[in-house]
């Protein structure tokens, strides 16, 4: 079983499915990931920029209010801006504080999980929970959870 060691939080199953009139699409079935929402084996699976990503956790979660949507990325993400709970700001650091940021945890959702019935595609100002790699964007110094494998709207 993946728990978060480095923020020292473990986190409970949530039982939130979303399908569309009873029928479930999913890429990702909801048996890759454990009774945590965590993934194992390649956790970056889909990040096309991997290189750029240094793992803090294999997995984490977060909660809060969604700010900046980006609906399509050059690379095919689904990209926003997390305005974490107090609980998680131990995910941000000081490149988080950064202008075009906003004080914000980035969270990137890939082409290969987007149509998951695991992942909901917020909107601005929704209040959702997220699951995913915690990583340090090392070019723009900023943390996010890249990939998000799991997002439920609360």
């Amino acid at each position: 079983m993946l728990t978060s060691l480095t923020a020292g939080r473990t986190f409970a199953l949530d039982p939130f499915a979303s399908c569309d009139n009873g029928a479930c699409k999913q890429k990702v079935s909801a048996s890759s990931l454990d009774q945590n929402n965590c993934r194992s084996g390649d956790v970056l699976k889909g990040a096309e920029n991997k290189k750029d990503l240094k793992i803090l956790s294999k997995c984490e979660t977060a909660r809060g209010i969604v700010h900046d949507v980006h609906h399509h990325m050059k690379d095919g993400d689904y990209k926003f801006g997390l305005d974490v709970q107090k609980k998680y700001k131990d995910l941000l650091n000081k490149g988080n504080n950064k202008k075009r940021v906003g004080g914000n945890l980035i969270v990137e959702i890939v082409p290969k999980d987007r149509k998951s019935s695991e992942v909901y595609l917020p909107e601005k100002g929704d209040d959702v929970r997220v699951w995913g790699a915690w990583v340090k964007d090392k070019p723009n110094g900023w943390n996010e959870i890249h990939p998000a494998w799991k997002v439920v709207k609360k």
